[in-house]
């Protein structure tokens, strides 16, 4: 009777798992969804949500890239480091990013860019990002 429980108490684990899977899938489309929504209304007003609907960047890559922008931002600007989200704790690229020094621009579009597996989307997410008026003095910094 104890092996029967054990296989029942795996295929619902199992279950569990799978389930988790799907609703993460769910989460990353409607963020999807909503960003293509963005990006269809305000291409020019919104160009930062434009670019991540049009690369169709969500769910963990979007936390992820949010995460390492915001970091990069404020070692250019000197200013103290946010938080790591904990799911993001032990993530090669956010401990890249995240290190108590200055940071110049091609580091900055090197590490951003690790997040896409392009320094070309790192370079343009950054320019987008500084199309929304956030953060200028780091921009400046950077000579972005």
């Amino acid at each position: 009777m104890d092996h029967f429980s054990k296989e029942i108490q795996d295929e619902i684990t199992q279950l569990q798992n799978f389930v988790a899977h799907l609703e993460s899938k769910l989460d990353s489309m409607q963020q999807l969804l909503m960003s293509f929504a963005v990006s269809t209304q305000f291409r020019k007003d919104q160009p930062y949500e434009a670019f991540l609907a049009r690369y169709m960047i969500t769910g963990d890559e979007k936390k992820l890239a949010v995460s390492v922008i915001d970091t990069v931002l404020c070692r250019a600007e000197g200013r103290t480091l946010p938080p790591i989200p904990s799911e993001l704790r032990k993530n090669s690229i956010m401990e890249e990013a995240y290190v108590d020094k200055p940071i110049v621009a091609s580091e900055a579009i090197h590490v951003i860019g690790r997040v896409f597996d392009s320094e070309d989307l790192g370079r343009k997410i950054l320019a987008a990002y500084k199309a929304t008026g956030t953060s200028p003095r780091a921009f400046e910094i950077l000579n972005l």
